[in-house]
């Protein structure tokens, strides 16, 4: 389910939040990739992906996923493409904030369960960040977290 920011529970995806607003350069909606260090946030690296923008069609291929992720969801996502025409739980779930991520320029907020695998005790907050430019993004940063 989407949810706003306020009601996101996640305390590590405030602080990347916090983080993501800080490297936005004055006059932008987003901060470029080269502003984003994922090792500015060691402590949040296991429950980070970074997923590369591919247009025409639009998809999302994750570059890496961190160990968390892959306890969340009982396997490796690293390589996986998401896409419109992918009917993969996955990309049915992820495909629509991603893409809404990319559109708008904005962060998206949702709250999930691995459902798809049979597992719907495991529940998460999801923040996907947008990194590029406003009217290019390049990248998105995506940080998950059980709740």
């Amino acid at each position: 389910m989407d949810l706003a920011e306020q009601e996101v529970r996640s305390p590590s995806i405030h602080e990347a939040l916090r983080y993501w607003r800080g490297r936005i350069p004055p006059g932008q909606r987003v901060p470029p990739r080269r502003h984003i260090d994922p090792l500015d946030m060691p402590r949040l690296l296991p429950a980070i992906i970074m997923l590369d923008v591919h247009r025409d069609p639009l998809r999302f291929e994750i570059r890496l996923a961190g160990t968390a992720i892959r306890e969340i969801y009982a396997a490796e996502l690293t390589g996986i493409t998401i896409a419109a025409d992918d009917a993969s739980p996955l990309s049915t779930d992820a495909y629509p904030r991603l893409m809404h991520a990319v559109n708008e320029a904005a962060p998206v907020f949702a709250r999930n369960a691995v459902h798809w695998q049979g597992r719907d005790h495991v529940r998460y907050d999801v923040a996907h960040l947008p990194l590029g430019a406003d009217d290019r993004i390049e990248k998105i940063l995506t940080l998950i977290e059980r709740v």
